[in-house]
């Protein structure tokens, strides 16, 4: 019996350290499992910042980089804890998505324009200052200071936009316009005559003239039709955003890469006040 015994021993120690090896080899691969899925677990929460504005200097579609996807870029690299993604829609699936009550963060814009279908909406510092200009041709200017000189005229306009004082009398048939969906075709109505004058932001026309586009065959109209500041726009859902939006935009103002670009497209001279309207003014 001994024998048999001493013969059996080691058999349930191989036994035993079998069973340990084993245990040992499930506690290593979970280990590897949670040290493998814990990056994932720690993402940074990836948000989308819409834009509407599809005109030069705001979107470049052959290059590498332009006003909207640099700005994010800076956003980004700024902080790490969420992961800023540029959506460029059209200004009507913007304005459904503000109305739905969806949550948003809105690149560029006013919240003077969206009040009427977010009553909450906020708005971040401001990042520069803008306007919107008539532009015609310099052998038929048209002369805008009010809404009314456009009557009787034939202007180009962009589609989705509500035009301050503009808008209503297109409704009433006392001016009419051509609405295309960017400055690019309203250059076109103008060259072809098919409008009279079509209005373009200020920072766009600027971009044109820093592009070496050759604009001295235009009219500018010394009066906007409107001047405004450009925004972060945040719906409530986000408002817990805004101290570091703020933040970052007023830091933004002291970096030299940031501001070497506005100086290639044109718009440096926007980061200061320009000519307001009244309820600009109001605001500020």
């Amino acid at each position: 019996m001994s024998a048999e015994y001493g013969h059996r021993k080691p058999i349930f120690e191989n036994a035993w350290w079998a069973v340990l090896r084993m245990k040992l080899i499930s506690m290593l691969r979970i280990m590897c499992l949670f040290l493998c899925l814990a990056p994932f677990g720690v993402q940074a929460k990836t948000i989308q910042l819409y834009s509407y504005h599809i005109d030069p200097p705001f979107q470049l579609k052959n290059q590498t980089t332009d006003l909207s996807r640099s700005l994010v870029e800076k956003l980004n690299q700024w902080q790490q804890d969420r992961v800023f993604e540029l959506l460029v829609l059209s200004r009507t699936e913007i304005n459904k998505i503000i109305s739905s009550g969806k949550p948003y963060l809105l690149l560029w814009a006013n919240p003077l324009w969206f009040r009427s279908k977010d009553p909450n909406v906020q708005a971040s510092k401001n990042i520069f200052w803008d306007a919107d200009i008539w532009v015609s041709n310099r052998t038929h200017p048209v002369d805008y200071a009010l809404p009314k000189d456009l009557i009787g005229k034939h202007i180009g306009a962009r589609k989705g936009y509500y035009y301050k004082g503009i808008t209503p009398l297109i409704k009433e048939g006392k001016i009419k316009a051509s609405l295309v969906s960017n400055d690019a075709k309203n250059y076109q109505q103008l060259v072809s005559k098919k409008v009279e004058a079509f209005v373009m932001s200020r920072s766009s026309y600027l971009y044109w003239k820093a592009s070496e586009i050759d604009v001295t065959g235009f009219n500018t109209s010394l009066s906007p039709h409107d001047a405004y500041k450009r925004h972060i726009l945040v719906s409530q859902h986000y408002e817990t955003l805004l101290p570091m939006l703020n933040q970052f935009i007023e830091q933004l103002k002291n970096n030299a890469d940031w501001n070497s670009r506005l100086k290639k497209w044109g718009v440096q001279s926007l980061v200061e006040p320009i000519e307001l309207d009244l309820d600009e003014l109001m605001d500020y």
